[in-house]
């Protein structure tokens, strides 16, 4: 009977209880707002990442595609990007909203498991890289600070057959780094 008029012990016991009670709460607000997010914002937010992406890549192939003086050693590496880019929207944002979000439980080969698990970081790198070479062909284009660098000692290559040898670097580079996965 003491024990159960203890007054004390019944407010802790009540304060124990209300502060449970509010992280549990708090845990089923933030389940609720994510659940929102997952339905509503994140929809958006990849349609339109994925739109752009798409259009506007799209329309620089169709550039190339239809204007051949556009095929300069540069305009080539940009298309390389494009490309690049295209393959990156298509399987890391595409098949990445589609694998978590809508088939969270999809069984996949054991083939097809390690096809995607390599193409994604491919796809990621040749972008990077794609980048990278872009930009430092830029730098010695406009920097001259390469002395040692001379356009007539790579090889005795045309400036078209360096720019294709600088995008099957960039491929094998991109290849060896996502192999690991």
């Amino acid at each position: 009977v003491q024990c159960l008029l203890n007054t004390e012990r019944w407010e802790c016991d009540v304060n124990a209880e209300r502060v449970r009670y509010q992280q549990v709460l708090d845990k089923f607000l933030k389940v609720r707002a994510l659940k929102v997010f997952k339905r509503y914002v994140d929809p958006i937010v990849y349609s339109v990442i994925l739109s752009v992406g798409l259009i506007w890549n799209g329309v620089l192939l169709l550039i190339f595609a239809r204007e051949k003086q556009m095929w300069t050693h540069a305009n080539i590496m940009i298309f390389n990007l494009a490309v690049a880019d295209i393959l990156s929207l298509v399987l890391n944002l595409l098949f990445f909203y589609f694998a978590h979000y809508h088939f969270p439980y999809l069984q996949m080969s054991e083939y097809t498991c390690k096809f995607y698990t390599t193409i994604r970081p491919l796809s990621v790198a040749l972008s990077a890289l794609s980048v990278v070479t872009l930009s430092i062909l830029r730098y010695v284009a406009t920097g001259q600070s390469f002395t040692i660098y001379s356009k007539q000692e790579v090889c005795n290559l045309s400036e078209r057959a360096r720019t294709i040898l600088y995008i099957l670097i960039v491929w094998f580079l991109a290849l060896l780094l996502a192999l690991p996965y």
